[in-house]
């Protein structure tokens, strides 16, 4: 008699849950996010890259770098300098590089992955690399601190990079071809 008072109290309590959470949506679902508007994005990124050219700017001066800073927001300095011609639109170079965040942490390094090699403006590396490269002649050291916008964006590499992360690229140029 037990056992059957059990079973059937277990049966209504199991058969109350079932019904309190299916509740009534009506074949709906809510969604709790907020859908932003097309001015609240833009808004957002554009508060978003000017911290980030605030950054930028304090992490050149905390170097003590003099650098140069470009109408798109790269900052270049250029530590060992050469005669050598500049690349142009077009040109192949070969370069080595080291990738790090603003914190001096390695992301990628030519010690590693080797030297590359790539067309300028006619590849899909980093713009802002595209863009610092144009300003060193051949031989020269620079570094370059290219904003996200420049880099891998919002969306960052899938690997190593991070969303709307801000990088520090050491560049030797080794070749003009």
């Amino acid at each position: 008699m037990q056992l059957m008072n059990f079973s059937k109290a277990i049966f209504f309590a199991l058969a109350t849950l079932m019904v309190v959470s299916c509740g009534n949506n009506n074949g709906t679902t809510q969604s709790t996010k907020k859908k932003y508007t097309k001015q609240e994005i833009e808004d957002y990124n554009r508060l978003m890259a000017k911290k980030e050219a605030k950054r930028i700017s304090q992490y050149v001066e905390e170097k003590g770098w003099p650098a140069k800073e470009t109408g798109t927001g790269l900052h270049y300095y250029i530590y060992e300098d050469s005669s050598g011609p500049k690349p142009v639109e077009g040109n192949k170079v070969k370069v080595n590089i080291t990738i790090c965040y603003l914190n001096g942490d390695t992301a990628y390094s030519h010690v590693r992955y080797g030297a590359e090699t790539f067309e300028i403006d006619r590849t899909n590396k980093e713009s802002g690399l595209n863009e610092g490269v144009q300003y060193m002649p051949l031989g020269a050291k620079a570094k370059l601190v290219i904003p996200s916008h420049l880099a891998h964006g919002v969306v960052g590499d899938q690997a190593k990079i991070p969303p709307r992360t801000p990088l520090v690229f050491d560049v030797e140029l080794l070749e003009i071809f």
